[in-house]
């Protein structure tokens, strides 16, 4: 079916990555119960006093087994099925490099052949990164869960990336955070590849203290 063509044509494209060959979930991160609390702890903070945190990418335990002791597989993004984020082989920050890794060559690959990088998105390996990623961000800001509002980008050396801007401002700024002062939407931007050029490959962040229209938007223009 045209299903089925779809599935093949993108694993011809990108033969390092899958589409929908393993059975979903696995372990929230690697840091290890105690390493975890700490990292909430920390992100929390930072998003609480500043507005943004960092993470290294040895905080994904990307690769990881995703079944329980019972041998099933645990669900994913707040506990709802999610058929397509699956389980790779592996474990380790070495196959979290690689799955990254992965993941920037097939982004410039489906570019090159006329596809925009969202492509990615086709792929278990994307799915397995955001599934890592929705715990932490929940810890760090209070609750908030993956929505799938996702995109991918594809910046190539001596290319611009985009003008200051906020994401996705709502009417009412001040509703769009909780009384403890939490916010209610977050970004989470994820670097597949290395900064070559910092003035064109890297992300700048203004720092909440400093950013007059954190808590009450910026006016329209």
């Amino acid at each position: 079916g045209d299903a089925s063509s779809a599935a093949q044509l993108l694993r011809l494209l990108c033969p390092d990555l899958h589409v929908e060959r393993y059975s979903s979930s696995l372990e929230p991160n690697s840091l290890g119960t105690l390493s975890l609390r700490r990292t909430n702890r920390v992100l929390r903070k930072r998003i609480d006093s500043i507005g943004f945190a960092v993470l290294e990418p040895t905080a994904l335990n990307l690769g990881s087994s995703g079944h329980d002791e019972s041998g099933k597989a645990r669900e994913i993004f707040s506990g709802k099925t999610a058929s397509y984020a699956k389980l790779l082989p592996g474990s380790g920050a070495t196959s979290t490099a690689s799955i990254l890794d992965s993941l920037a060559r097939a982004a410039e690959t489906l570019e090159s052949k006329g596809f925009p990088a969202t492509f990615l998105l086709c792929f278990d390996e994307a799915w397995e990164v955001a599934a890592q990623l929705e715990p932490l961000l929940a810890a760090a800001t209070g609750g908030n869960r993956c929505n799938f509002d996702l995109l991918c980008w594809c910046v190539r050396p001596g290319e611009a990336g985009f003008s200051p801007h906020r994401d996705r401002q709502p009417r009412d700024v001040p509703a769009s955070f909780r009384p403890d002062g939490s916010p209610r939407y977050s970004t989470c931007w994820v670097a597949l590849g290395g900064a070559e050029n910092p003035r064109a490959s890297v992300l700048y962040v203004l720092p909440r203290d400093v950013d007059p229209g954190y808590c009450v938007g910026d006016a329209d223009e």
